[in-house]
């Protein structure tokens, strides 16, 4: 049987944060659809059909297992795969095919990053080419170890840093350009919030 995918299919698909479809040789696209792929990053993954147990004797089982046992001990990669089976919407956000995107502050759902910690992030963006998310602080500190560089600008509030033993205290509307390879303890007295972005350096894990 036929089945037709059209651009309110994609443009659903790219609103849930999904960025890769799966068709078949009895998949049709549309012109628009066709528009809505060439112009954004969503892959296309071409699917064989399987009949019977063809697809159980594919799977490897050993494999399975060493999956199941490298998530059970991150809880990052937990996180992550929760939220692909949830399909949560963490923020509301308006866009078309030429790759213009409007987020909507007020939507933004936080992640907490420390089970201890009063510490909170959202990534809005995550592609290659940038990193791009909020931080809320509430009236606790974290010590975040950095591979990669990155930057903050404080959005709102008070941040406080220190950065080999020296105090530093941010206010809203300052920018901080985070080196690479540092240890950086971080906090607020009261709420705060940021937004981080870099190529590489991602705040919403612990002590990447």
């Amino acid at each position: 049987m036929k089945k037709l995918i059209c651009a309110k299919d994609l443009e659903e698909i790219l609103e849930n944060g999904t960025k890769e479809i799966e068709i078949d040789k009895d998949t049709i696209l549309t012109p628009s659809a066709k528009d809505i792929i060439k112009n954004s990053d969503i892959k296309v993954l071409i699917k064989e059909k399987k009949i019977g147990n063809q697809v159980l004797k594919d799977i490897d089982m050993n494999k399975i297992m060493e999956f199941f046992k490298i998530v059970s001990k991150d809880q990052v990669l937990q996180k992550t795969i929760m939220k692909m089976l949830l399909k949560e919407k963490k923020f509301e956000k308006e866009f078309d095919s030429s790759g213009f995107t409007l987020i909507k502050g007020d939507s933004i759902k936080f992640d907490k990053i420390f089970k201890n910690l009063n510490i909170y992030s959202q990534d809005l963006i995550n592609t290659d080419e940038e990193i791009i998310g909020i931080l809320k602080i509430e009236k606790d500190n974290f010590i975040k170890k950095t591979k990669l560089k990155g930057n903050l600008f404080i959005i709102e509030g008070e941040v406080e840093m220190i950065l080999n033993g020296k105090r530093y205290l941010g206010k809203s509307g300052d920018l901080i350009d985070v080196p690479k390879r540092t240890e950086i303890k971080i906090g607020s007295k009261d709420i705060a919030k940021v937004l981080y972005f870099s190529k590489g350096l991602n705040w919403s894990e612990p002590f990447l």
